[in-house]
């Protein structure tokens, strides 16, 4: 079994908790999609605003 960094636990515990409060099934894959493209355009594992900020700017225009 793979040991999970930071940004994989914290975006599981996001993923229970937005499950917990109703969230959709499509809403559920659309934020599940973006955060593992951010898993994947990244080399950190730690919440970083910058970084996240141009990955929203540079792929999804935000």
């Amino acid at each position: 079994m793979t040991q999970m960094n930071n940004l994989q636990r914290l975006m599981k515990n996001t993923a229970s908790e937005m499950e917990r409060l109703g969230y959709s099934p499509e809403s559920m894959g659309h934020y599940s999609e973006i955060w593992n493209r951010y898993l994947r355009s990244t080399h950190v594992d730690a919440i970083n605003r910058k970084e996240i900020n141009r990955f929203l700017a540079d792929r999804h225009r935000f």
